[in-house]
């Protein structure tokens, strides 16, 4: 028993270090400043600004840079969270693949019910350790937002460390 949880806790360990290099590259990871530098200034935007209400936009907004209509997509997929692109929202397939995803995805479970479903002895030193390294993969699981490879690794961890 106490091999089967030291090699869980390493298995959660190791998790835990691949997570955290995993974020790092995320962190790191350069950005072209030729590509930057083509981009307009409220391509990030999701709001209108103050001046203007500060009203979210909605689909179907366009704005004019550099001669170039620009659309708003309000789609979480898109890659560094750009929010404006040149080509008509109903043409974008990015959307359109998240559109149909959140359709057919059945209701994913909350991290602080994945916490509460994991039983613990309480007065062992076991069940402190346990009940830490849980609610850190929690936290880290509600943290991650939509990275499905971040998520799958969490939840691996989670599984194991309830079947110690």
């Amino acid at each position: 028993m106490a091999d089967q949880q030291d090699e869980a806790f390493t298995n959660i360990a190791q998790t835990l270090q691949l997570l955290q290099q995993m974020l790092a590259a995320q962190a790191a990871a350069p950005k072209t400043p030729a590509t930057e530098d083509k981009l307009p200034p409220f391509v990030r935007h999701f709001k209108k600004p103050e001046s203007e209400g500060g009203t979210p936009y909605v689909i179907g907004d366009t704005k004019t840079y550099n001669a170039t209509t620009w659309h708003f997509c309000g789609c979480p997929k898109h890659r560094s969270n750009l929010k404006w692109h040149t080509h008509p929202t109903a043409d974008c397939k990015i959307r359109k693949a998240w559109l149909e995803e959140k359709a057919a995805a059945p209701a994913v479970a909350n991290a602080g019910d994945v916490q509460s479903e994991i039983p613990i002895q309480e007065g062992s030193a076991a069940s402190n350790a346990t009940s830490g390294v849980t609610a850190l993969l929690a936290n880290a699981l509600s943290v991650i937002g939509d990275d499905d490879a971040l998520h799958d690794v969490i939840s691996e961890a989670l599984s194991a460390l309830h079947q110690t």
